[in-house]
C-alpha cells in the first residue's frame, strides 16, 4: 500500500487545510491522500489532487482513520481545530489523539505542527522497488519480505512486481512518472538492464538488489550478489555512494555492461527459466571462464 496521509477538519477549518495543501502541492502529490466525504470531494475540486473518499465524519470517518492508524496504514494525520467555535460533536478528536499517540503517528492540529510534519515528509526519500518474482533460485516471497524489512524503515518504498504482461521497463516508466527519488531493480541482468534503459538521462539513481542467475553487471561493480546475503546488498544500497556508468544501445536495447555474440548470445537467448533453475551456477562458471 502506498504511504497514506489522512485529512480531517471541521467546516470552519476547511480553507486553512486547502491553503496548507496548496502551499505544499509537490510534497502531498507524492502520497495517497484520504479524507471523509464531503471533505474529500471539496479538497479534490479545489486542490486538484486525487483524494480518496472514506466515510463521512457523521458515519464514523474519524474512527475509520483511527482504525487505519492502528493497522499501520497511515503515516500522518492533519486535523486542524478551531477552538473559537463549538466542537463538532461527531468528531472524536480524543480517540484519534489516543491512537496516534500509542502508535507514534504524527497528528497536526494547528499550523505549526502541520508545517513541521510537512517539512519531515519533504525530506523522506521515495523509492520504487521493481521486483522480478521469478528471478534466481531462491524463495521470492521470503526474499521480498526481507528486502521490505530492511528498506522500509529508511525509505517510503513502493513495491512493483513484474508479471508476464507487465515488464520491468513498464514499471520503470511508472516509477519515473511518479517522480521517484530512487528506482531499485531486484532480479537478474535482464531486469536490471530493462530498468536502467528507462532511467538513462532522467537523473534518477538506480539501485540494484541482484537475485538473478549471473548478475554480471553487479559483479562488475562489486555489488554483493544473490549468493551473498541480501542484507549486504540492501546495506550497500542505503549507504553506498552513487557511481556513474556509461550506457549504450545495441539493436535498440539498452546496454550497460557488454554485448555478446556467437555462442554466448545464443546460449542466453535460448536459456529458459527451467534451464536457468537447473544449470544456473554452471552457466555462471562457463560465462566467467569464456569471457
Amino acid at each position: 500500500m502506498a504511504p497514506t496521509i489522512a485529512f480531517l477538519a471541521p467546516d470552519s477549518q476547511k480553507d486553512e487545510l486547502v491553503l496548507l495543501i496548496q502551499q505544499h502541492l509537490p510534497v502531498f502529490s507524492r502520497y495517497q491522500l484520504i479524507a471523509p466525504d464531503p471533505l474529500a470531494q471539496y479538497l479534490r475540486r479545489i486542490t486538484g489532487l486525487p483524494f480518496d473518499a472514506i466515510s463521512a465524519i457523521s458515519l464514523g470517518g474519524d474512527l475509520e482513520v483511527a482504525a487505519r492508524v492502528i493497522q499501520a496504514q497511515i503515516m500522518a494525520v492533519f486535523c486542524p481545530l478551531d477552538f473559537s467555535q463549538p466542537a463538532a460533536p461527531e468528531l472524536d478528536i480524543m480517540a484519534l489523539l489516543r491512537v496516534c499517540q500509542i502508535h507514534n503517528v504524527p497528528l497536526a492540529t494547528n499550523l505549526a505542527t502541520a508545517e513541521a510534519i510537512v517539512d519531515n515528509l519533504a525530506h523522506i526519500r521515495h523509492a520504487h522497488l521493481i521486483f522480478n518474482p521469478i528471478a534466481g533460485q531462491g524463495d521470492s516471497q521470503q526474499e521480498l519480505a526481507l528486502i521490505r524489512d530492511l528498506l522500509e524503515p529508511h525509505l517510503n518504498l513502493h513495491v512493483l512486481l513484474t508479471t508476464p504482461d507487465i515488464s520491468a521497463a513498464d514499471l520503470a516508466k511508472k516509477a519515473i512518472a511518479a517522480n521517484s527519488d530512487l528506482v531499485i531493480a531486484s532480479g537478474g541482468d535482464g531486469t536490471v538492464s530493462a530498468v536502467a534503459g528507462e532511467l538513462i538521462n532522467t537523473g534518477i539513481p538506480l539501485g540494484i538488489i541482484p537475485r538473478g542467475t549471473a548478475n554480471a553487471f553487479c559483479l562488475a561493480l562489486g555489488i554483493p550478489s544473490a549468493i551473498a546475503p541480501l542484507r549486504r546488498s540492501c546495506q550497500t544500497l542505503l549507504t553506498g555512494q552513487p557511481r556513474s556508468v556509461d550506457a549504450a544501445r545495441c539493436n535498440g536495447l539498452p546496454m550497460i555492461l557488454l554485448a555478446g555474440i556467437g555462442y554466448e548470445a545464443e546460449t542466453v537467448e535460448k536459456a529458459s527459466r527451467e534451464l536457468k533453475d537447473r544449470w544456473g551456477h554452471w552457466l555462471i562458471s562457463w560465462r566467467a571462464g569464456s569471457s
